[in-house]
């Protein structure tokens, strides 16, 4: 949903309470950055769904965007930046993701089919471990997986 551009749809949650510092951005009109992620409002639930349905293929007519989109870049290397995506190893496992400003990130792992997004309602959540909490979810799909 485009927050200021969309009616709020029917059953919606209040929009959370996000922080920077002592900063709520709930006063703040994302509408300046709208086509820079500003002003996207969605759930956790939504990312993941997208973020299947990008690397299942449900998202662009040409399947080599996706290919383009996990190309890491000689500039990007040490960071594993793609277009877009950035290619990261979690627990074993070659895993895409994209992190936003406000402590949200979505990730996916193709060989697991697995699909996972957080947020911490924090900008400034350098304190929060999230790559352990990828190892421990990761590392969960894959003993559930070679449980089945």
């Amino acid at each position: 949903m485009w927050e200021k551009l969309e009616p709020t749809p029917a059953g919606a949650r209040p929009r959370a309470h996000q922080y920077y510092n002592a900063f709520d951005n709930i006063a703040l009109d994302a509408s300046h950055d709208l086509y820079g992620g500003g002003g996207l409002i969605s759930t956790v639930a939504d990312l993941t769904t997208f973020s299947r349905a990008l690397f299942w293929g449900e998202v662009f007519d040409d399947p080599k965007t996706l290919t383009t989109m996990q190309s890491v870049s000689s500039p990007g290397r040490k960071a594993g930046a793609a277009m877009g995506l950035f290619a990261l190893d979690v627990a074993g496992e070659r895993c895409y993701s994209h992190p936003g400003y406000w402590g949200t990130e979505s990730t996916y792992c193709p060989r697991l089919d697995l699909a996972f997004a957080r947020t911490t309602n924090q900008a400034d959540d350098e304190e929060f471990d999230y790559q352990r909490l990828e190892r421990v979810i990761v590392s969960l799909a894959k003993h559930a997986r070679r449980g089945s």
